[in-house]
């Protein structure tokens, strides 16, 4: 007898794995190296994350996560404090442009601002303030060349003698940006001691590496003359009313605009404002719902005149915090919601931040058109309340408006001809049919329906169960 071999073949299936550019001998699995990870890695295994840097000695190289290479670079600024030594801080002077190249040999060093990455190539500057005879410095900082990376810029005010520094300004811009004029109040700091001059210290610096040319040019501002970030005006409301239930969704991204001042509303601290005007007429309101990111927001409302050097002076009218106190702290979320009425005049806003990276988002939509008839002349018909955003209408109105219902309680109100019943489906705030419906018996019937089918939103076939509309 012969023994019968049976051969069973199974195909192999190739499966892709996901594996860092830190693994040189390939993955196992998903991020899991078959063996150690490449110098410049984390011994972890998944060789994600660059090597550990040692804050102590200084001398020790750096590590720098450029698009999840890890990049090693001996070009550590030496300090021992927040603040490096002299020599490796650049003066600026008044109207005078420097240029200079950040690349992968420049220098690499951390500042006072937090930065998801702390060690980055960058350049330190340093300005005098007291040769500032205005109360607002500007400093530009614009891209001569390309730079697909964030190019960020870090402000301080506190003396080398202080133990750790206070980050007055950041700005980080993405490559969108080729730059921008930042303006900066001047603020002496609390303590300098004797003899010490009174400096801004800027580090500026791009989050990855790449080879980019950069200018900066130290100026001076009178006064808050920042451009609007967005002007709304009667064109764009006016889109917003003949499309009710849509909305303007603006993002005010702290991180790459604005600008800092006290504000007029409350200058007890220096802010970051992105200021937006608002010029509408109309017999509606405007809705604004900062509420959508559930975090405090501050926004203030102010009047601005010009004075003959072309300095401005600003008015406080009325400051919103977006604060919830009792049953509303439970069940609706943190953030400005406000409704303002139409004006012949042009009206000034700042959005107001602590946190300079945040980024705010409102909605802009007219609500309550007619003002709900609150000043109707016999008597009113509604109210406009800003947490439900519309009207709250009175019995026996109804609508985006509060008009007077066809049909209410049963009851026509209005010459029944050719209206459907309020509130039957089909049937608008108007007792019309929407399209594709047709009106039999004031109801408003599919054409499915009338031919004795059933469309989608029909229940049933017309005539069954005492029905004759298929709802």
């Amino acid at each position: 007898m012969f023994a019968c071999l049976l051969l069973l073949i199974v195909p192999s299936q190739s499966v892709a794995t996901e594996c860092s550019k830190g693994c040189s001998s390939g993955c196992i699995s998903d991020y899991t190296c078959k063996r150690s990870c490449s110098d410049n890695y984390d011994q972890d295994n998944s060789c994600l994350h660059c090597s550990m840097i040692d804050t102590v000695n200084t001398s020790k190289p750096v590590f720098i996560n450029n698009d999840n290479d890890c990049i090693k670079s001996t070009n550590r600024v030496q300090k021992t404090s927040w603040l490096p030594e002299e020599d490796n801080i650049q003066e600026l002077f008044f109207k005078e442009k420097v240029e200079f190249n950040l690349n992968q040999n420049s220098d690499v060093d951390y500042s006072f601002c937090y930065n998801k990455q702390k060690y980055r190539i960058g350049k330190w500057f340093k300005y005098d303030m007291d040769n500032l005879t205005t109360d607002v410095v500007k400093l530009s900082v614009y891209k001569t060349s390309s730079c697909e990376n964030n190019l960020i810029i870090d402000i301080t005010n506190s003396p080398r003698s202080s133990p750790k520094a206070t980050c007055i300004s950041y700005t980080s811009m993405n490559y969108t940006y080729n730059g921008r004029e930042i303006k900066v109040p001047k603020v002496r700091p609390p303590k300098i001691e004797n003899g010490e001059k009174f400096y801004y210290y800027v580090f500026v610096s791009v989050s990855q590496i790449c080879d980019v040319k950069i200018e900066v040019e130290v100026g001076s501002n009178i006064g808050k003359d920042a451009k609007p970030f967005i002007e709304i005006d009667q064109e764009i409301v006016n889109k917003l009313h003949e499309n009710l239930g849509t909305a303007l969704e603006i993002s005010f991204p702290f991180e790459a605009e604005g600008y800092f001042a006290y504000p007029v509303c409350f200058q007890t601290r220096m802010y970051k404002c992105i200021l937006f005007t608002l010029e509408y007429d109309g017999n509606y309101s405007l809705l604004i719902d900062g509420t959508k990111s559930n975090r405090i927001n501050l926004l203030q409302e102010y009047k601005s005149t010009e004075n003959e050097d072309g300095s401005q002076n600003n008015e406080c009218v009325y400051l919103w915090t977006g604060q919830r106190y009792g049953v509303l702290a439970e069940s609706q979320n943190l953030g400005v919601m406000l409704k303002i009425g139409g004006s012949p005049n042009k009206r000034h806003f700042a959005m107001i931040s602590t946190d300079q990276t945040a980024s705010v988002e409102l909605r802009i939509s007219v609500i309550c058109p007619d003002h709900c008839g609150e000043n109707d002349t016999n008597g009113a018909r509604g109210t406009c309340v800003v947490s439900e955003k519309k009207c709250v209408c009175n019995p026996g109105y109804g609508g985006d408006d509060c008009h007077k219902l066809c049909y209410y309680n049963k009851v026509w109100q209005t010459d029944n001809t050719n209206l459907c019943y309020f509130g039957a489906p089909g049937c608008d705030q108007y007792c019309h049919c929407t399209e594709g419906r047709a009106l039999k018996n004031h109801f408003c019937i599919t054409n499915e329906c009338l031919s004795g089918k059933t469309a989608p939103s029909d229940e049933c076939i017309a005539g069954t169960e005492a029905l004759r509309n298929c709802v």
